[in-house]
This record gives structure tokens, C-alpha cells and sequence, in this order.
């Protein structure tokens, strides 16, 4: 599915992109590195699979099980799903209802040292998903998730900070966001590193870099 634009510069058609995917997907499927040992943690990774593979049903069992569990990623997964249509009906009550189930789970969660719950976490603070929108926290949330080694706390805290969406403006700040988000694996935070090269937004314009 194609990247959903959180961040839109004032110039021509060139974008930053969060790390997520028509507002959530590529988010949730960006890679994660937390090593902690959460309860129903087992089947978010199952569950990501699955959905990796286009097997939805599957995949939504799985998470169901992890949400159940008591992992706030699984339940904030299947909210995704449902709140997208995902290979299944769309149904935004159902998909708030996960949404809600998701916040304990998260918190205890990112609590525990798990990056991903943290970065999910930030996402629904700076969306105002099922909490009151609050960027000061979506930033430290995302910046925990960051620190945790969550790609996608990187780059969407990098989409902050090139944007100045609830902080000063940092583009300085943003280029160190993206490539830790590169260097992790996600590509958004490679294809906004390359956007920042393109445009010299912070850093000397480069073409080679940016290609």
C-alpha cells in the first residue's frame, strides 16, 4: 500500500513521509527490534507475518490472540486493519474499540523497554486517536521509541522536527532521525534522508546522496 503523507513541504511535490503508510500501515509494518518479552508478543509477530504475506484472516487471528493477551501492539495492529479495511470489511467502531484496547497495552508495554509500543503509542498522541491530541507527548514518545531502537519512533519524530509539527523546526536534528530510521531498515526514513539531499534542506544539496 502506498505511503500515506503526514508532512507536506510548501515546494513543487516533494515529500516527508512518517513511518507509516496511508496513515498507518507502513507504520506498523516497519521493522522492529525489540528484544523485550511481553505477553502475546508472539502473536503480533506471528500476526505480522501473515500480514506481510497478504494473508489477512490469518493475521487478524493471531493479533486477536495477542490483543487478548494483553499486548497493546496486537491490539493497535488490528485497529489498524479495521480502520483501513485491510482485507476485511471496513468498521471504524470496531476499529476504535482496538484502538482503546491498544493504549493500556502500549503503556505498560513501552514501560517494559518494548520500542514498537512506545512509537504506536506517540502515533495515537499526535493523531488524537481515542486520546486527546498532544504533540509534546506523540515527541517523547517517539523519541523513547527511538532510543528502543523503533525505526518508526525515529522517523516520524524526524517528520517533526523537518516539519516543526509541536517543536522548533530542526532539519539538522531530522537528518540524524532519518538515517538512525535508514540504518535501521525503514524506508521511509532512507527515502526522506534522500528527499533532504534532494532539496538541501538542512544539509548540502547532493544529488548522488539523494539518489
Amino acid at each position: 500500500m502506498g505511503r500515506r503523507i503526514v508532512a507536506i513541504l510548501g515546494v513543487g511535490t516533494l515529500l516527508f513521509f512518517t513511518g507509516c503508510s496511508k496513515f498507518w500501515s507502513h507504520f506498523h509494518n516497519s521493522p522492529r527490534t525489540s528484544k523485550v518479552v511481553l505477553a502475546g508478543k508472539k502473536w503480533r509477530e506471528e500476526g505480522l507475518k501473515k500480514e506481510r504475506k497478504g494473508e489477512i484472516e490469518e493475521a487478524v487471528k493471531l493479533y486477536e490472540k495477542g490483543c487478548k493477551e494483553g499486548d497493546g501492539v496486537s491490539c493497535f495492529s488490528l485497529g489498524v486493519i479495521y480502520a483501513l479495511g485491510k482485507g476485511v470489511e471496513r468498521d471504524l467502531e470496531k476499529a476504535k474499540e482496538y484502538f482503546s484496547k491498544a493504549l493500556t497495552g502500549l503503556e505498560e508495554g513501552c514501560k517494559k523497554g518494548d520500542g514498537r509500543s512506545c512509537s504506536d503509542l506517540g502515533l495515537m498522541y499526535q493523531k488524537g486517536v481515542v486520546v486527546e491530541k498532544d504533540l509534546e507527548k506523540a515527541k517523547e514518545y517517539y523519541l523513547r521509541g527511538c532510543q528502543l531502537e523503533d525505526s518508526a519512533g525515529c522517523v516520524n519524530l524526524g517528520v517533526l522536527y523537518i516539519t516543526g509539527l509541536g517543536v522548533s523546526k530542526n532539519p539538522q536534528k531530522a537528518k540524524q532521525l532519518f538515517l538512525k530510521g535508514c540504518q535501521l531498515g525503514d524506508g521511509a526514513g532512507c527515502g526522506n534522508l534522500g528527499i533532504m539531499y534532494l532539496k538541501g534542506d538542512g544539509v548540502e544539496k547532493n544529488l548522488s546522496k539523494a539518489l
